[in-house]
């Protein structure tokens, strides 16, 4: 989307200084209407002030021909200044009408931009949701893989615990037991004492 925004600024950009241009030239053509509008005004001033100046004899003598070439003059002039008054006219109209065409083609421009920057910050926001959503879902699945190697540690610590305390009980029993029998066999004086002669002779005796 970079480079299309970067054509599109540059249209605008050569868009704006059309506009400048067209407007400066506008300008230029308005100064040129009312400075021949002033001549056109002045000339018929000048004009009319030349036929006041001229004698009412001269007037009475020439009036024929001076008055078909002062009306010959008036309509050559009529037609001179109608023209270019029509002409710069037309071509203000022209100007106007490329200038609201420009500015309609500025704004379509600028919001037409202006969605597509939207649409793609929206597709970003998106994206880095998603990106969120499966950054957690690897971690959860991380820590849930890490779980059970962290209790099969601890269980074997444990155990290890566990084994080092039983092996010391079995060899303090182990001890008391040995000191035991030991002390079972010893022969004993009464149980080990003989039996009398006399005792025997008195048992044949008797049978």
């Amino acid at each position: 989307m970079g480079p299309y925004f970067e054509a599109q600024n540059a249209r605008l950009d050569s868009m704006e200084l059309t506009i400048r241009h067209l407007q400066q030239r506008n300008e230029i053509f308005e100064d040129g209407l009312a400075s021949i509008r002033s001549t056109l005004v002045e000339s018929s001033r000048v004009m009319s002030a030349r036929n006041l100046d001229i004698p009412a004899e001269a007037n009475s003598q020439t009036r024929p021909s001076n008055s078909s070439d002062a009306t010959n003059e008036q309509y050559d002039n009529s037609n001179a200044s109608s023209n270019a008054t029509t002409y710069l006219l037309a071509l203000h109209e022209s100007l106007r009408e490329e200038v609201g065409q420009l500015s309609h083609a500025i704004t379509d421009l600028d919001a037409r931009a202006s969605m597509a920057i939207m649409n793609e910050c929206l597709r970003l926001k998106e994206d880095m949701a998603h990106t969120n959503a499966a950054v957690s879902s690897i971690r959860m699945q991380v820590q849930w893989l890490m779980n059970p190697r962290i209790h099969q540690g601890q269980r074997t610590g444990v155990r290890t615990n566990s084994s080092n305390n039983g092996n010391e009980t079995r060899s303090g029993q182990l001890g008391s037991s040995a000191s035991g029998p030991s002390n079972a066999t010893a022969p004993s004086p009464g149980f080990l004492r003989p039996r009398r002669l006399s005792d025997s002779g008195r048992e044949g005796t008797k049978l």
